[in-house]
């Protein structure tokens, strides 16, 4: 599957440009693992902004229209995917969140749950009042020239019960050849170490 997903990403970097052809991305990595939403986030030049740059469906469009971004220094789950390029878990209805582990073998492993309020602003609301999902994943965006976005995924299946093409060992791939792929096109403005 890994493969089929990049084939119709290159595919489509040859007829869409832009902000479509990141839409376009969300699109299709949401078809193939039968998501309920996928989102990019990409630093802003200034480092100081983290902006929603394209969704799937309606609600990304909604995001995309809004101008949706966090501020550098929220400590939401999204910014220290970027920060520390680690993956981010969140566990519906409970907002439990999980700093998501790949060990040496390979295999993802869950550290213990982290206070909500230690991650995230009070003020922020969770679960996303637009997106439905059981859980979500907050994916670092990254090359070798350091860390630049993530890449959001909503699920409705329990989280104990997603197929092995959803493990966090297999998204990283994705999202990394994702992100190669977004350098190359120009939209990776600013990066992390």
């Amino acid at each position: 599957m890994f493969e089929e997903v990049l084939k119709e990403i290159n595919f489509s970097a040859s007829t869409h440009t832009g902000d479509k052809l990141l839409q376009e991305i969300c699109a299709i990595v949401q078809t193939h693992l039968q998501l309920v939403f996928v989102g990019i986030f990409l630093l802003d030049k200034t480092k100081e902004l983290i902006r929603f740059r394209a969704g799937s469906g309606e609600v990304g469009r909604i995001m995309f229209e809004h101008g949706h971004y966090f501020p550098l220094g929220t400590n939401s789950f999204t910014e220290r995917s970027i920060l520390l390029g680690d993956i981010w878990l969140i566990c519906q209805p409970t907002a439990q969140i999980f700093k998501c582990n790949l060990s040496s073998k390979g295999k993802s492993e869950l550290d213990s749950p982290v206070d909500i309020h230690e991650v995230t602003n009070k003020e922020k609301r969770l679960p996303h009042p637009l997106i439905p999902g059981k859980w979500q994943l907050s994916i670092p965006l990254q090359t070798q020239r350091g860390r630049f976005g993530a890449l959001w995924i909503y699920h409705e299946e329990d989280v104990l019960n997603v197929p092995v093409e959803m493990s966090t060992v297999y998204l990283q791939k994705l999202a990394d050849e994702i992100a190669l792929q977004i350098s190359e096109w120009g939209f990776a403005t600013s990066y992390l170490p």
